[in-house]
């Protein structure tokens, strides 16, 4: 079981909401990541998954994909510290002459949470690959 690292309070990148993490690894390629609610069954989580990789495919004018993988992650999830940086930098750090170093010394460390998930990877497709495991995103989405 892999361990996916998110700070909550970056750059959008990837995250579409609080329950998916998604990333472009190639052109054709993309990782898509499931934060599963408590108590809810692998099988419904992976169906999350698999509907917001025909999403991203869609999107990306792509109407076909495969699995390359799929398997179950933990996915820690820190919450980011209200204040990241003072708000008189030069005062704190020039004139009362510690430069950080008290900051740093009394900063308590963010809460982080781990929660389960199901990451699958796959290979998208403009016209349908001769492949026999290959998914229509048109079964999972609306596509009218």
């Amino acid at each position: 079981m892999a361990i996916v690292l998110l700070a909550v309070g970056c750059t959008r990148n990837g995250v579409s909401d609080d329950d998916y993490l998604d990333a472009k690894i190639a052109d054709d390629k993309y990782s898509v990541i499931y934060i599963e609610k408590e108590a809810m069954p692998r099988e419904e989580a992976r169906n999350n998954a698999l509907t917001h990789a025909a999403k991203i495919a869609k999107d990306n004018g792509y109407r076909y994909f495969i699995i390359d993988s799929d398997e179950d992650v933990m996915v820690a999830h820190s919450t980011p510290s209200p204040n990241p940086f003072p708000e008189n930098l030069y005062q704190q750090e020039i004139v009362e002459g510690n430069f950080g170093r008290q900051e740093l010394q009394n900063k308590t460390p963010q809460p982080t949470n781990l929660y389960q998930g199901v990451k699958i990877k796959i290979t998208c497709y403009k016209e349908m690959p001769n492949v026999p495991t290959a998914i229509d995103v048109c079964q999972l989405l609306n596509c009218e």
